[in-house]
């Protein structure tokens, strides 16, 4: 049996002790620590994702044909979207109701006038000048341009002086956007040559910048044409000078009340007063005239500008064959769309209106080989008043000979294929130079010529475009192919995908889709905020 001893603390030792009565249980002891928590469960698999909202200014639908990133849209009758469309009206009647003598300005006389016109796009007018018969002074009359045809305000007198015209080459005016004047060149009985200008809205016209004489040091100056660059709001005037057998040139620098004349320059030497082409490179920032030289070939000349001075470089010849005579027209025009120079002349090897494809480097064109236009207009007879022009409506270079048009239906490499037209049955007096000018928010070249002792109009090269106020949607976001469903930035929107916009400005459609700033009269496309990124509608 064991014993019950305890610790004697004196003694150091176990000693026996009293077994006593059994004590009382003790106490429970407290619990014990709460055991750790067990872990979490698997999560859940995600559920699947919302549908993605529409982006504030976009909305979708189904193309119809190819829209490339950023390009124009509009709105079909059928829900889908394209792109604006041009059809072709290359043998229009007259601008005007009924027949050319049915829409004149006034009775010229029977004196083979030449006529003229400039245009202001944004007041749809147009101003036609010729020389009064009875007096010899140089006479203006402005018309209101509508979709119908042209109202004719009346005939005023620009100069009260006996000026002078040579009825072989027309008259030259152009519009200088930076003063709202039409301005128009004029031979003076002093010998001297002068440019003058006119204000004109709708019908009303009225003197503007007067009467100032141009190419300093010059006299006798024959076969000017004019330039307005709206880059440097400078006007490029261009001439014969038969006391230097040269072509020369000015700028000139227009205010409100007074004209700038810069210094006289010489290109190349030149046998006798053939019409000078004039236009420019705008890729390159050139300026390039096309006439006769001193050998009556069909040459080019290439021109920097400088301040208020151009300097000339050597001259291109462009077809080793005289020119069938000064008395015929010549001109030039520019495509950006293929970067390329198109001249326009007429030549003794074939007596035929011909044109030449030149190429533009630095200060030198090589041209390829000349070949005729479409008949009929190569075949005219009296092939006078050369003007050409880039259509921009379609992106090719138009020509206007005599009562005909040439349209450069396509340029690959150094040639050419063209078709013409004669686009209008009146009758128009081919012993004086037939004029022509742009109609831009018309889509429409305009022939002047005198058609008996009238001064005529007749439009045409017109083209119907599908864009309109009320269909152009936006732009496309992205490329899509006919039938893909495309989303479209429309008004309260931006898209991206643009080029070379001014930032600040606003822009519009024209009418293949391309903006402009300047054609206000079309649908409104939105405010450019980079040169990239535009604001639709806003």
């Amino acid at each position: 049996m064991s014993v019950l001893k305890y610790y004697n603390t004196n003694t150091s030792t176990w000693d026996p002790a009293s077994l006593g009565n059994q004590g009382a249980t003790g106490a429970t002891g407290p619990s014990g620590a709460t055991g750790a928590t067990g872990s979490n469960g698997t999560t859940g698999a995600t559920g699947p994702a919302g549908a993605t909202g529409a982006s504030a200014g976009t909305v979708t639908a189904v193309a119809s044909g190819t829209l490339g990133n950023g390009a124009t849209v509009i709105l079909n009758s059928d829900g889908t979207v394209s792109v604006p469309a041009i059809t072709a009206n290359t043998a229009s009647s007259s601008l005007g109701s009924g027949s050319a003598s049915n829409t004149t300005v006034t009775n010229l006389g029977a004196n083979n006038c030449a006529v003229s016109a400039s245009y202001d796009a944004s007041r749809n007018t147009v101003v036609v000048y010729w020389l009064a018969t009875s007096t010899n002074y140089l006479t203006a009359a402005s018309g209101l341009v509508s979709g119908t045809g042209i109202t004719f305000g009346t005939p005023f007198v620009v100069q009260s002086s006996n000026c002078s015209q040579y009825t072989n080459f027309q008259w030259v005016s152009t519009y200088v956007e930076n003063i709202s004047q039409h301005i128009i060149t004029f031979y003076y009985s002093d010998t001297q040559t002068y440019v003058v200008a006119v204000s004109a809205t709708g019908t009303s016209i009225s003197s503007g910048v007067s009467a100032t004489p141009i190419f300093s040091g010059e006299a006798y100056i024959y076969s000017v044409n004019l330039y307005y660059d709206s880059s440097i709001q400078k006007v490029i005037a261009v001439g014969y000078s038969v006391n230097a057998s040269q072509i020369i040139s000015c700028v000139l620098t227009f205010t409100t009340s007074t004209v700038t004349v810069g210094a006289t320059t010489y290109a190349f030497s030149a046998s006798q007063a053939y019409p000078i082409g004039l236009t420019k490179h705008t890729t390159n920032n050139k300026y390039v005239i096309v006439t006769g030289d001193a050998s009556n070939y069909p040459t080019s000349c290439v021109g920097t500008l400088s301040g208020t001075s151009i300097t000339w470089a050597s001259p291109n010849t462009i077809l080793a064959s005289s020119a069938t005579s000064y008395k015929y027209g010549m001109a030039v025009a520019y495509s950006p769309t293929d970067g390329k120079l198109v001249a326009c002349f007429t030549t003794a090897a074939s007596g035929y209106v011909q044109g030449a494809v030149g190429t533009l480097s630095g200060t030198s064109i090589s041209w390829g080989t000349a070949a005729d236009f479409a008949a009929p207009a190569n075949r005219s007879s009296s092939i006078q008043g050369f003007q050409g022009y880039y259509y921009d409506a379609t992106g090719k270079i138009v020509f206007n000979i005599s009562a005909y048009s040439v349209v450069i239906t396509s340029i690959s490499g150094s040639t050419f294929t063209s078709s013409s037209y004669y686009p209008t049955s009146a009758t128009f007096n081919t012993a004086a130079a037939i004029g022509s000018v742009y109609l831009s928010n018309f889509y429409t070249i305009l022939q002047i010529g005198q058609v008996s002792s009238y001064a005529a109009y007749a439009g045409y090269i017109q083209y119907v475009t599908t864009l309109s106020s009320s269909n152009f949607l936006g732009f496309s976001s992205a490329a899509y192919t006919n039938g893909q469903t495309a989303t479209i930035n429309v008004v309260s929107g931006t898209n991206n995908s643009q080029s070379s916009l001014t930032p600040g400005l606003k822009y519009y459609v024209g009418p293949s889709g391309t903006l402009s700033s300047s054609v206000t009269s079309q649908p409104y496309a939105g405010l450019a905020l980079t040169s990239t990124n535009i604001l639709v509608k806003g």
